[in-house]
């Protein structure tokens, strides 16, 4: 840092309390910090902190997992009814209203998708825009379910 070559840093998986430990040190907070948020696990708790200290939120698997993989549950996350209804309320994909969700919260997405067409219809979400009462039904969806779930997540807080 001294030497200039420093500018950010980037963490992944920390929990609020992993965020205050590091916060108590270090010269150069974390701009961003990346962890497994979707409907089903929202986050809200760790998204309110990380904005009060100027930490940006970025979710993986914000869309949930399409298929069991080594490391992921299979989910049907897209397939919600709530998600689908809200969907058909503003005639799009429940992914858009997923992404837009996650946008308008603040959260920085990155959609994993190798379908062309998903690619594009991921990036649609400009004229769509979720009302209070969408926001509310999206987050209410929130298990703290979560799909994603290596071994090496045990030093988290919902492992012990």
């Amino acid at each position: 840092m001294e030497e200039g070559k420093l500018r950010s840093i980037g963490v992944s998986n920390f929990e609020v309390r992993h965020l205050e430990e590091i916060l108590k040190d270090c010269k150069i907070k974390p701009a961003v910090n990346q962890v497994e948020c979707n409907p089903f696990l929202n986050q809200s708790r760790l998204l309110a902190y990380s904005k009060s200290k100027g930490i940006v939120l970025e979710a993986y698997s914000p869309l949930g997992k399409a298929g069991a993989t080594k490391y992921a549950v299979k989910s049907d996350v897209l397939n919600n009814p709530e998600l689908v209804r809200i969907a058909q309320k503003h005639g799009v994909t429940s992914s858009q209203v997923t992404l837009k969700w996650q946008v308008q919260r603040g959260v920085v997405v990155i959609p994993k998708s190798v379908t062309p067409e998903r690619i594009r219809s991921n990036f649609q979400l400009g004229n769509l825009t979720l009302d209070q009462e969408d926001m509310a039904a999206i987050d209410a969806l929130n298990t703290g379910f979560r799909l994603v779930n290596p071994p090496f997540m045990q030093f988290l807080e919902e492992y012990k």
